[in-house]
């Protein structure tokens, strides 16, 4: 996804027919980085990996369990 960012970034300075110097560049990209505080729900979530972790801990604080997925991997990154 970022590097699909990124060219189209690059595209629209190249029709724009402006040189892409190393600093505009760096603040291009900083421009597509996560910013502070952008992720705070994903950050303030005590996301657990382990299935049998879940539901033993789910279970024993008497509360529902959601399993998030998605079609590329885990939504936490660790695939």
């Amino acid at each position: 996804m970022k590097l699909a960012m990124i060219g189209t970034l690059l595209l629209a300075f190249s029709q724009a027919n402006q040189d892409l110097t190393p600093e505009k560049f760096a603040a291009m990209h900083a421009l597509i980085r996560p910013q502070a505080g952008e992720f705070g729900w994903y950050e303030d979530v005590p996301w657990l990996t382990s299935v049998q972790e879940a539901r033993e801990k789910a279970a024993a604080a008497g509360k529902p369990l959601l399993i998030w997925c998605s079609a590329d991997g885990q939504p936490c990154g660790a695939t």
